[in-house]
Parts: structure tokens; sequence; C-alpha cells
């Protein structure tokens, strides 16, 4: 993407069901430390998330964004 602004992917699981994930991600760096923050939507219904009234989408939405921050230290 350029400048520190990076793309991410991976597999994510969650109640043993696995969805490919694409987050864009911004990479901070200061001396040994680097910090990683980015966001990405998953729809509750491809994890089974929510059971009970919880399942209904009118009371929780099936789109939920998860937000990150990662922070990582060069350990040399």
């Amino acid at each position: 993407m350029g400048g520190n602004r990076y793309e991410v992917a991976g597999q994510l699981t969650i109640k043993g069901r696995t969805q490919a994930v694409t987050a864009p991600a911004t990479v901070s760096i200061q001396g040994n430390n680097a910090s990683f923050d980015g966001a990405f939507v998953i729809r509750r219904a491809d994890f089974t998330i929510g059971e009970g009234a919880w399942a209904d989408f009118g009371t929780v939405a099936n789109e939920v964004q998860i937000r990150f921050h990662i922070l990582a230290t060069n350990g040399k």
C-alpha cells in the first residue's frame, strides 16, 4: 500500500470455523518497538456467533468491526 500502510492477510478461526481475513494496518516504528493498528469486519453468521435471542441480527448486527493494536519489540 505504501508508506507505513500495509495489508495483512491470514486465517481467522472462531468457534472452530476458519475464514480468510484481510485488513489494512498502519505500522509505527520507534527504536526497537513497533505498533500495528488496523480494523476489519466479520460476519457473525460466518462463525456461528450468538445464540438464542443474540442470534437475531436485529438485536446484534451480523457485521461486527474488529479493531486491533499490536505492540512488538525487537529482542536483539
